[in-house]
């Protein structure tokens, strides 16, 4: 069976066929299929077209004419290619095409179409100039109003985009591409290529040459999408362009065109979207996200992938925060309230707790509260565990909205914590773990399991190569712990594997990313002085905190999460296998849940400082094995971790909570 098939649509292109077929044959990659499906031509089509047919890669199909939606469609009835091209029969292929678009889909199962820039070229084969859009429109809707889609001739699409979205809108001729394209965007990533990989032909017989033909193709096609648009801004965009149309329309020849019924159907779609838009703004719920963390660490990564993946036609985010770390600053589309920061409370006697939470927790819920107020929030999300957002629980519950804790910590509910737990509607944890501590002192159907999530595509489009440079690493293993330089995360453990390392495998380099940031930096001051003692400082480098972390992940050979307490869970692991990198993490509550021992990295006994240098030396000694593990960590990370899905369960908790609140 071919990997590909190539679709051309043919009517009346005598002169222009063979060029387009001789293109294809000409690929460098030749697993594929031609079918060529002639729509009624009338010129001496199929007889140029016999000396093709005895070449069993290539098939031949008539229909009377129906237009080039419908000849696409035939066409897509027939293939048995895992992939589908498309080529009118006036354009061409540049050689290399087929191969650089396949290589991209093969290497990114997220993506469900790639298309290309495209020469344009004239009647005699001279290049004019270049069709690409201004910008690529990945998936986003607007962004393809505005720049429209690359040309149809260099789209290739996997066969199962088709069989989910539908075909070609045989309602439609010049502009089914681009709607094909939308569909497409709104259940895949799509990439265009920055180089042309073909050419137009530009000739007097192109329908896009017909300018009334051309209007009336985008007022069709913008009608049928402003009503299927949620987006207020997206449906000025549609509206804007029925009005230009129409009045392009008038322009040509008032008799051709109804301006007053043109008027009409844009009067009419206008009320259409402004209760459309009234009816959004109804349903949009206002969601305040309680975070007090330092902004450094893991808590406040996963907010922000949290509060940027939201769907903003339904939840509008409020985050109210104390401290205004770098991992905040990722966050984007929301308004963000900073309070007094305080340094909570650990161990106090029932006396002195209940002086703090006169003097500082009383006076942080009542901001709470007003801020709820004046933001008319829907309900409270606690990224924290129940101790720390007991001001954010209290002011919900004087609010009378519901109230979510999302419990980033593996350990027993403290007694104060019991005693707000009643106060909380639902229960967010990260591992298995936590989730059988809290089904011991919490109703089990107020606890949900979702596992924090990354941006797979994101983590798609990191550069490699400029870490090492930064440090003239040339050919040198890399080994690297990124995070928090606090007690317990196994900084210490982490260097005195790297002195045993070190000992067979002097080359190594090993890279502490991160600080203690928002912390006591006693253990900071330990670690280093650790490194000290044991003359590392040539091999183990202390970079401090970066914005480029996924790039220097990206130039590791292995990343270690070596905590020797519970995570709540280790979101760093999850990055790195993103990047298909191997990781060896501790085997405690957590990361255990993440890394698959022996298969996507492996697991050492926390503390065990004698097992962690031995894994580390393995996959040094072992590339091949840790690239088949760094290949399994990145479609384990794409089934479990993806930040789509850990945003959707989370929005479903949204809607359950709630609708039961009402």
């Amino acid at each position: 069976m071919p990997k590909v098939s190539v679709i051309i649509p043919t009517y009346n292109r005598a002169n222009y066929i063979c060029d387009a077929i001789d293109s294809v044959l000409n690929q460098t990659y030749q697993d594929f299929e031609i079918i060529v499906v002639d729509d009624g031509s009338t010129d001496n089509t199929r007889e140029i077209l016999k000396q093709y047919i005895k070449d069993k890669k290539i098939r031949y199909l008539y229909q009377e004419n129906k237009g080039v939606s419908s000849a696409r469609n035939k066409g897509i009835e027939e293939v048995n290619g895992e992939y589908v091209a498309f080529l009118d029969a006036d354009d061409i292929w540049y050689s290399e095409k087929i191969n650089l678009q396949i290589n991209e889909l093969e290497n990114n199962y997220k993506l469900g179409l790639v298309g290309s820039f495209m020469d344009t070229i004239d009647e005699k084969g001279n290049k004019l100039g270049v069709l690409k859009p201004k910008i690529d429109p990945g998936d986003s809707f607007e962004s393809t109003l505005f720049y429209g889609s690359p040309a149809p001739s260099t789209f290739v699409l996997r066969k199962a985009c088709i069989d989910e979205i539908g075909n070609f809108d045989e309602k439609q001729s010049m502009f089914a591409d681009l709607d094909l394209f939308l569909r497409i965007t709104e259940k895949y990533s799509v990439k265009t290529i920055n180089k042309s990989l073909g050419a137009y032909r530009v000739h007097s017989t192109n329908m896009s040459s017909n300018d009334y033909r051309v209007y009336q193709e985008q007022i069709i096609f913008s009608k049928k999408w402003l009503l299927k648009c949620s987006s207020r801004k997206n449906q000025k965009i549609l509206i804007n362009k029925i009005k230009k149309y129409s009045l392009l329309l008038s322009k040509i020849s008032l008799k051709q065109i109804n301006f007053i019924k043109y008027f009409l159907i844009f009067f009419k779609y206008y009320l259409i979207s402004l209760l459309r838009n009234r009816k959004r703004l109804l349903e949009m719920r206002s969601i305040l996200f309680y975070e007090p963390s330092s902004g450094f660490g893991g808590s406040a990564n996963s907010l922000a992938n949290l509060v940027n993946g939201l769907n903003n036609q339904r939840f509008k985010p409020v985050v109210v925060i104390k401290n205004y770390g770098p991992q905040i600053k990722k966050i984007k589309n929301a308004e963000i309230l900073k309070l007094t920061d305080y340094k909570e409370s650990e161990k106090l006697t029932s006396f002195s707790f209940f002086i703090y939470f006169i003097l500082k927790v009383l006076p942080e819920a009542v901001k709470i509260y007003f801020n709820i107020k004046k933001n008319k929030i829907s309900l409270v999300h606690i990224n924290t565990n129940i101790i720390s957002g007991i001001p954010a629980i209290i002011a919900s519950k004087i609010a009378g909205i519901p109230c979510i804790c999302h419990i980033r910590q593996t350990r027993q509910l403290i007694k104060r914590e019991r005693f707000f737990a009643k106060w909380v509607d639902r229960f967010i944890v990260l591992n298995r773990n936590v989730l059988e501590m809290l089904k011991e002192e919490l109703p089990e159907e107020k606890i949900s399991l979702i596992y924090d999530g990354v941006d797979l595509e994101r983590f798609s489009q990191s550069q490699n190569g400029e870490f090492r440079k930064e440090y003239s690493l040339d050919s040198s293993s890399i080994v690297g712990i990124v995070g928090r330089i606090v007690n317990g995360k196994g900084h210490k453990e982490f260097v005195l594997s790297a002195k045993e390392i070190l000992k067979v495998k002097p080359e190594v380099k090993f890279f502490i990313i991160g600080d203690a940031k928002g912390s006591d930096d006693k253990y900071l001051s330990e670690v280093k002085q650790l490194v000290e003692n044991e003359n590392l400082e040539e091999n183990l480098i202390f970079i401090g905190w970066r914005n480029d972390v996924k790039n220097i992940i990206l130039d590791l050979d292995i990343l270690i999460q070596a905590s020797t307490s519970p995570e709540g869970f280790g979101l760093t692991c999850v990055e790195a296998m993103a990047l298909k990198k191997p990781v060896i993490a501790t085997n405690i509550p957590g990361p255990s849940e993440i890394v698959v021992d022996g298969e996507t990295g492996f697991l050492v006994p926390p503390g065990d400082i004698k097992s962690l240098a031995e894994r580390i030396i393995f996959l040094l000694d072992n590339p091949s094995a840790a690239k088949r593990m760094g290949e399994a960590g990145r479609k384990r990370a794409g089934e479990l971790f993806d930040i789509r899905k850990t945003v959707d369960n989370i929005e479903n908790i949204y809607e359950t909570v709630l609708k039961i609140h009402k």
